[in-house]
């Protein structure tokens, strides 16, 4: 008795879960087995497509924390295209698109070059979702393996959920500015 129970509410959980995905989008996704992540999430007052507009640009992200970077180039456009972001002090991180939906507002890039940080294997997605027409969902997310190198990888994990949050309050301040 118990275990028919056990078995019918896990059944609707999995019902419940998967529900919004399509069985081909279910057998396209990869199965994600880094260990780590950092999210942020970030209410901003303006539509999702205009929110989209900066966050698909690809470019553009010294507007977002210009205290970090000073300029960022783009070569290429959607999937493929590569991402070189210039620190102050002439640093560089060069970022793979790997993923770019204009009708999900999605994008997700690779770090190609340039980390001084011990994490391997990372993966950041920024998503848009519109709340109502006039405020839209901010969401960036980071997953990451932190290499065995790393000598306290809670100091990783701490400066990569810091830097989402840092990135996603910059790229609010800037939409609404412009709105």
């Amino acid at each position: 008795m118990i275990k028919s129970k056990i078995i019918k509410a896990l059944t609707f959980s999995s019902a419940l879960l998967f529900s919004s995905f399509t069985m081909a989008e279910l057998s396209d996704a990869p199965i994600d087995k880094r260990d780590n992540q950092a999210i942020a999430r970030q209410v901003i007052n303006a539509p999702a497509n205009k929110v989209w507009k900066e966050i698909g640009r690809v470019d553009g992200i010294e507007n977002f924390v210009p205290e970090v970077f000073a300029s960022t180039s783009v070569e290429g456009e959607g999937e493929g295209a590569i991402r070189t972001c210039v620190h102050h002090d002439g640093r560089k991180l060069v970022e793979q698109v790997v993923a770019f939906d204009e009708v999900s507002m999605t994008l997700t890039y690779t770090l190609v070059d340039g980390s001084e940080l011990p994490m391997i294997n990372m993966y950041n997605t920024v998503q848009v979702h519109p709340i109502n027409e006039t405020q839209s969902l901010l969401v960036w997310e980071a997953k990451y393996d932190v290499t065995e190198e790393a000598e306290n990888p809670e100091l990783v994990h701490q400066y990569m959920q810091g830097g989402l949050s840092v990135v996603s309050a910059g790229a609010k301040r800037y939409i609404e500015a412009a709105m």
